[in-house]
């Protein structure tokens, strides 16, 4: 598994007391619907795994001379105002 650069486990599901865990016994109707969310934080009763990865390709093909004569600038673009790691997302070719 070369692509794989990491795992961490996403402990988004707390601890929970009986009368708000996800199994519906011992509860009312009203406190089915009451306590149930669509989002990502009551969205299931197991921790995800998050799971990195590298999707490069292992190998490169050469240009051919006509690309390779030409003289380019690369100018990187933010795409976003939120703080993020990883590869370039965008650029715009000059010259």
């Amino acid at each position: 598994m070369p692509q794989v650069t990491g795992t961490a486990d996403w402990h988004i599901n707390a601890d929970e007391p009986v009368v708000l865990d996800y199994n519906t016994e011992n509860k009312t109707s009203a406190q089915i619907t009451s306590l149930f969310s669509s989002g990502p934080y009551r969205a299931a009763d197991h921790d995800p795994l998050v799971i990195g990865l590298n999707l490069r390709p292992s190998t490169t093909t050469a240009l051919g001379a006509p690309l390779l004569s030409r003289s380019v600038r690369l100018i990187p673009r933010i795409l976003s105002s939120t703080a993020v790691t990883g590869c370039l997302v965008g650029t715009e070719l000059a010259g």
